[in-house]
């Protein structure tokens, strides 16, 4: 082992499945909320993108980060949050 390597230990990064995790959702689940809410509601910015030749992207966030992804889901637009159809009103 070189002195490099003794020194730099790797940082540890969690993705869409241990995000999901948090929440008990699926890996996909997380990848709509990104894609979802980009414009209206962004998720936590990620601490590192790993992309390949083909543009396929893999985000990933600081597991420190989890309350940040907790208050962000607890404001997070959904079911009853003014969409969908008016209710019908009696005749």
């Amino acid at each position: 082992m070189d002195e490099r390597e003794s020194i730099m230990a790797p940082i540890r990064y969690v993705g869409a499945k241990q995000v999901g995790a948090w929440f008990g959702v699926p890996a996909a689940t997380v990848s709509k909320w990104v894609s979802r809410y980009a414009q209206t509601y962004p998720t936590p910015e990620p601490d590192a993108l790993v992309g390949d030749e083909d543009g396929a992207e893999f985000r990933a966030w600081l597991p420190a980060r989890e309350a940040e992804w907790r208050e962000w889901e607890r404001g997070r637009p959904g079911r009853g949050a003014g969409g969908g159809r008016p209710k019908k009103q009696p005749a």
